[in-house]
């Protein structure tokens, strides 16, 4: 057996015993978790204020240092999403790099009508798109690397999908501890559910979490901009509309692909590169 082989299958191993430890699942998503629920409720910032985003760096850096940490002690860290993408190209990644791109769109036509006279908070925006940064990175690894796996392996791809996109979206409801709205708590978990597809489409279509993570990063900056530009009297624009829209479609490219899955694991050994 050669070394990138031997090493390939001790990572394997490694992995396995994560997996089959339901144990040390449980502990890492609820460990992070948990820790947002806590930033939540320290937050001196209401959820829907401009603020929030910055106040709540602090706690997103947090929960990002023990995903990283998870992510080093983890032997194949690879299975988990966190790899190099394959780079051919799948018309199911049409859809999220779409989305996306039309929600930057939206973000630069609310800057264009800015008002001259506007001031722009710089170091409220950088402090937000860091932590918007910070949120793609965890949740992606959350839910589209560790849970998704699980749910793959344990209840097959169709069933996996559908249950790691309810978990993504009901997730969110810890928003109304920010002091959230309920009726916009609920509107938005399920609207977080039809996102997430779309991230869910870039990981399989990738074999990787990169793109779904900087997919997520883009996406939720844009639309922190969107919100903070029109309370500086900036208009709104249906662009951002339209971007959601293709959630709903993502939801459906979902459906087709996982039909025709036929890859087994959404992040298999035989796609690591060899060590």
């Amino acid at each position: 057996m050669s070394e990138a082989e031997t090493n390939q299958g001790s990572a394997t191993n490694g992995l396995g015993r994560l997996l089959n430890s339901p144990g040390k699942i449980a502990g890492v998503f609820f460990a992070v978790v948990g820790i947002l629920v806590v930033g939540m409720r320290i937050n001196p910032e209401k959820y829907d204020s401009p603020r929030f985003g910055s106040a709540h760096l602090p706690v997103e850096i947090v929960a990002a240092l023990v995903v990283a940490f998870v992510l080093l002690t983890v032997p194949d860290r690879g299975q988990l999403g966190w790899r190099r993408g394959e780079v051919r190209l799948r018309s199911w990644l049409v859809l999220p790099l779409l989305a996306v791109g039309l929600a930057v769109l939206s973000a630069a036509l609310t800057y264009a009508s800015l008002p001259r006279s506007a001031a722009i908070d710089a170091v409220l925006v950088g402090r937000t798109v860091t932590t918007s940064l910070l949120v793609g990175f965890v949740e992606e690894v959350l839910f589209r690397g560790l849970l998704l796996v699980v749910l793959v392996r344990a209840l097959g791809i169709g069933r996996g999908v559908l249950v790691s996109s309810l978990c993504f979206g009901v997730a969110h409801g810890i928003n109304v501890l920010g002091g959230a709205p309920v009726g916009q708590t609920l509107i938005q978990v399920t609207f977080t559910c039809i996102l997430g597809t779309l991230f869910l489409l870039a990981a399989m279509g990738t074999r990787s979490l990169l793109l779904p993570i900087l997919l997520h990063a883009v996406w939720d900056s844009a639309a922190f901009l969107n919100i903070y530009l029109q309370t500086l009297g900036a208009s709104a624009n249906a662009v951002s509309v339209l971007a959601s829209a293709l959630g709903v479609l993502g939801v459906v490219q979902t459906f087709r692909v996982v039909r025709r899955w036929t890859g087994g694991d959404i992040y298999p050994v035989q796609g690591l590169p060899q060590r």
